[in-house]
This record gives structure tokens, sequence and C-alpha cells, in this order.
């Protein structure tokens, strides 16, 4: 099986990685403003470019890359960890929250990430070497603080698992002294 990125996937892959450029010299939504006319239908400007919704707050990049189902948005999704490190954080090992919408796909995609000799590692691999660390929230004591910038870290979760009301019981919100 070809695991090469598509023409469209390297596209989107690079409309992301112009977005996060741009947001280091301007508001995410200035920039979304900027470059929406593009995404939305290159072809036609007078279609109009969607609000942005700051989701994470007014300082945070928020984009969404829409892929049909059978895309490769996982694999899109390891080469973007590179892409947002080198173009918005400014880091060459940054450290990642993947979120998947269930747990069947958080440990699909956990198991991807861990395993050399598969593709979405292989991606990562072709940006950071054998330096990439993959942990979910039950593992995440696993990391050593000389892990932070010499290694990517990826941290798979659910959406779920961040999304609780009474937060005293959830380990994920508890303090660790080790990453601090």
């Amino acid at each position: 099986m070809n695991h090469e990125l598509k023409p469209y996937q390297q596209e989107s892959l690079q409309h992301l990685k112009d977005y996060l450029a741009l947001c280091t010299r301007q508001s995410p939504a200035q920039a979304f403003a900027q470059l929406g006319a593009r995404w939305v239908n290159p072809n036609n400007f007078s279609e109009s470019v969607p609000p942005y919704h700051a989701r994470f707050g007014e300082g945070v990049p928020c984009v969404c890359l829409r892929v049909p189902t059978g895309g490769g948005k996982t694999l899109m999704g390891a080469h973007a960890v590179a892409i947002a490190g080198q173009s918005y954080l400014g880091v060459d090992f940054p450290v990642a929250l993947w979120l998947t919408p269930t747990d069947t796909i958080r440990s699909q995609t956990l198991a991807a990430l861990s395993s050399p000799q598969h593709p979405y590692r292989q991606a990562l691999a072709g940006y950071f070497g054998d330096r990439v660390r993959v942990c979910d929230l039950e593992t995440i004591n696993t990391l050593q603080p000389g892990d932070v910038g010499q290694s990517a870290i990826i941290i798979v979760s659910t959406i779920q698992a961040l999304s609780v009301r009474d937060t005293k019981n959830r380990n994920v919100y508890a303090f660790d002294e080790a990453l601090s």
C-alpha cells in the first residue's frame, strides 16, 4: 500500500502551514480572514468565507482540515504535528495532544503511532527520526523530563476524557511534578 501523500493532502497541509505561519504575525482570526477565501473556493472568491470561531481562545489557532471518509486524515495528522511545531510554535520537537472521538479510535491510533512499522509512525519518523514518544493519559507518567524539547511527544486521548465538569477525580487534571 502506498502511503505517499496525495496531491489534495499535500495541498491541505500546505494551507495549514500557511495559516499557522501567518498566525505568528497576526491574530488567528485575521489569518483566517486573509486566507479563507482561497480555501473555500479558489475559483470563486465571491463565495462567502464562514466566520472564524475562536474555540480555544482568541490567541489560539483553530482550523479544521475537512477530508472525506477514507481520505487519510490520520496520516495527515502525523504530518501536521511537525508542521504545527515548525510553522507555529517554532520548535523542532513539539508536544501534541491528539484527540479522537471514541475510545476505539484512540486505541487504534495509539497502536499505530507507537508501531515503528506503521505508516503513521513512519511519517513522524520522517520528521523526528527515532525521537518520538507516544503515550495516552494512562501512560503519560512514562515520559521523562528530558523528553520535552528533545523528542516529539504525542499524547493520544479522547475528547470525552477532557470534557468533564467534576475534575477532582480525573487524573488528567492532576498535577504531576515530574512533568512541570
